[in-house]
């Protein structure tokens, strides 16, 4: 389970992952992290946060996004 746990202690519970390319739309309850490439919109109470290799070409509305690159 800690696999899954953000560095502030948040539960993951969606992932993509590097060398992932997602195009859609997303409406999610909790914190997703991006490390591929994501193209679409993002809607979440929660967190998003995009890491260092990850690519968010969307709209995003979220209560926190973090950038991580």
């Amino acid at each position: 389970m800690s696999d899954y746990l953000a560095a502030d202690g948040t539960f993951i519970n969606s992932i993509v992952g590097e060398g992932t390319r997602f195009r859609g739309e997303l409406d999610l309850d909790g914190l997703l992290r991006i490390d591929g490439d994501y193209f679409g919109s993002i809607k979440t109470t929660g967190k998003v946060l995009v890491g260092k290799n990850g690519r968010a070409e969307c709209t995003i509305r979220a209560g926190t996004v973090v950038i991580g690159g």
